[in-house]
C-alpha cells in the first residue's frame, strides 16, 4: 500500500508538471495543484478550466 502510494503521488505531480506548461498562469508549479490562496485568486480571474473539479466548493468564488 505504501508503495503503491507514493507511486500514485508521483504520476500526480508529473501530470501537474505537464498542465503547468498548459496553464502557465494557474503557477500549478508553485502550488502542485493545491488551493492555495494565489491559486484561488488566479481561478477568480480566469476562471476553471477541464482540469478543476467541478464538485469542490471553494468559498471566496460564491
Amino acid at each position: 500500500v505504501a508503495a503503491a502510494s507514493i507511486v500514485a503521488k508521483h504520476n500526480r505531480d508529473e501530470h501537474v508538471k505537464k498542465m503547468s506548461n498548459i496553464y502557465p498562469e494557474y503557477k500549478l508549479i508553485d502550488n502542485n495543484g493545491y488551493g492555495t490562496k494565489k491559486h484561488i485568486e488566479v481561478i477568480k480571474e480566469k476562471g476553471l478550466t477541464e482540469l478543476h473539479r467541478k464538485s469542490f466548493k471553494i468559498k471566496e468564488l460564491n
